[in-house]
């Protein structure tokens, strides 16, 4: 018999029915474990040290207290995660919104959490995503930014002026999700979306091995994620790289990934890792063997990295749940150190936290000649692990195409048979 440490709800991964759900430890880690009365009992691994650490990082991160801007929020009727849009019961402001340009890629990745095999090409006009901008904007303010998504963004050779528009709209702090396949080869059209107002690619970069790359988008990608990197430097973009982390995939390059980093500084403004979560577009549904979480994350940093970055620099979220996310800071010193700016430990109260995310992420990830790195991550949840009083929380959303703004473990959680919440990539 175990222990229950917390309750909440979760969803059933085959019919998608929101059911009570427990965490336990068990052999020193955290459990999940639920029971749907139609399709059994689930128990999915959530977090990789005992009970103790996992409450300690639940205190640690804090209380957000946040005055949610949001001008429109939908009615509660059927409970969470079924009334996004946002409902009323969210607690936190959103920091950040995607604005899902296209369904379209350049690869044709095994893995991929927006793919939709039911959904028909989706190349909305510029006019179209404007209109989702401005409801955006109208609910949250043009303050709040917002991040150019897919799919593959760069396939629209229209993404310059898009970033135009919303710059006139008055959005200052835009973001371009990417592969890095076209600004890879693609200098001119590099510098058009910075003259046009783009603020910080988010690049994906998931290794300093081709191996890594063939498992996760079938194909050698390194030589482009580097070009792409380089040509921020001429380009003069800041540059966040954004790592999944599959174990046993590129779980044991994390180091390796931090070098290049600051390789890069001043251009690389910071590394965000993001474990594995499965939804969209999945080989297989996943073992409790395949997952990584967040201490895992961090104990493999600390040793690839020699200590330089220790578990013990890291914070648990302080404007989403601090189950969602961790982060550190630092600054790099003349012999190419990274120095801690941060330390583990409680964050307590925390008033306007998500306006003090949005006022660092504008400071601090535009191009400047400041020598300082953000480290820091967030695990996503997926059907076996979703966990309604995190969601709640969400500060990372989708813009949906019908006006509606939806938490991005919501609009993207997929069932056993592909089957979403709320469908289609935006």
């Amino acid at each position: 018999m175990y222990r229950t440490v917390r309750e909440t709800t979760s969803l059933c991964p085959d019919c998608l029915r929101c059911i009570p759900a427990i965490i336990y430890e068990r052999e020193g880690a955290m459990y999940m474990k639920k029971t749907c009365p139609e399709h059994g009992t689930f128990d999915t691994l959530v977090w990789e040290d005992n009970t103790a650490a996992y409450l300690e990082w639940i205190k640690f991160g804090g209380t957000p207290h946040d005055k949610v801007v949001n001008t429109q929020p939908c009615d509660v009727r059927n409970g969470c995660p079924f009334d996004c849009g946002i409902c009323r019961n969210h607690v936190t402001d959103i920091t950040t919104a995607a604005l899902m340009t296209t369904n379209i890629c350049d690869v044709q990745c095994p893995i991929c959490f927006t793919q939709d095999p039911t959904e028909k090409p989706y190349m909305p006009t510029n006019d179209e995503l404007l209109d989702i901008a401005k409801n955006y904007r109208e609910a949250y303010g043009a303050d709040h930014p917002i991040e150019l998504c897919g799919g593959e963004p760069t396939v629209r050779d229209d993404l310059p002026e898009l970033t135009a528009d919303l710059k006139n709209l008055g959005f200052d702090h835009i973001q371009l999700n990417t592969n890095g396949l076209r600004i890879s080869n693609d200098f001119d059209f590099l510098i058009s979306m910075k003259k046009n107002g783009l603020t910080v690619v988010y690049l994906g970069f998931d290794s300093t091995e081709e191996s890594a790359y063939i498992k996760k988008y079938g194909r050698k990608m390194l030589n482009v994620k580097i070009r792409a990197i380089e040509n921020c430097v001429r380009a003069k973009i800041a540059v966040v790289l954004v790592p999944v982390v599959i174990k046993g995939v590129n779980s044991d390059c994390l180091g390796d990934i931090i070098s290049v980093a600051k390789e890069y500084i001043p251009t690389v403004k910071a590394v965000y890792f993001q474990p594995i979560s499965y939804f969209g577009n999945y080989p297989i549904p996943p073992h409790n063997a395949d997952r990584i979480t967040i201490p895992q994350v961090l104990r493999n940093l600390e040793a690839q990295t020699g200590g330089e970055l220790a578990k013990a620099h890291f914070k648990p979220g302080g404007s989403e749940h601090a189950l969602c996310s961790f982060t550190a800071f630092y600054m790099m010193d003349r012999a190419g150190i990274l120095k801690p700016m941060t330390r583990y430990g409680p964050r307590g109260e925390n008033y306007d936290s998500a306006q003090k995310v949005i006022a660092y992420n504008k400071k601090a990830w535009h191009f400047s000649e400041t020598r300082t790195l953000a480290v820091g991550g967030m695990h996503f949840q997926d059907v076996w692990n979703i966990d309604t009083e995190r969601l709640r929380m969400c500060r990372i959303c989708i813009l949906g195409r019908d006006g509606r703004i939806i938490p991005l473990c919501a609009k993207y959680v997929t069932g056993t048979d592909g089957r979403k919440l709320y469908g289609g990539i935006s």
